[in-house]
């Protein structure tokens, strides 16, 4: 296997996850080009698998078009595997200010302490009534 094959699957899923980007700018995150992302990630990624295939077969692990086509279509979901975890990763809070980190894990450590001082504030309320009957 030539070192030009292993290159191939990563080149095409930048092309295309920079063709994406550059449509969500010119669509100005349009919601219906959102939702067809991952279709048009395909059909780029399938077109780039076949352009590559027949320009320069060296650079491609393909033996056959179909297989250049199917590398091409999940090399191009790549692009967009890639754009979700980076999503999952840096996210914006309520405020715009950017949490890195996983979101689920921060969301139920934030909820457990957020439920534990209620409680501990709970306790101190009672406790301070409490006190203040007790002095009566």
């Amino acid at each position: 296997m030539c070192y030009l094959e292993l290159v191939c699957v990563p080149t095409i899923a930048f092309i295309v996850y920079g063709a994406i980007e550059i449509g969500k700018k010119v669509t100005k995150q349009n919601v219906k080009f959102k939702q067809f992302i991952p279709v048009i990630a395909i059909v780029l990624g399938a077109i780039l698998g076949i352009v590559s295939y027949y320009t320069t077969p060296s650079t491609i692990a393909a033996e056959s078009a179909l297989m250049a086509i199917i590398i091409g279509a999940v090399s191009g979901l790549t692009a967009t595997g890639t754009n979700q975890i980076f999503k999952q990763i840096i996210k914006h809070n309520e405020n715009n200010q950017t949490i890195i980190g996983i979101g689920l894990e921060k969301k139920e450590e934030n909820i457990v302490e957020k439920e534990e001082a209620i409680t501990k504030n709970e306790i101190v309320d009672k406790k301070i009534t409490n006190d203040k009957d007790i002095d009566k």
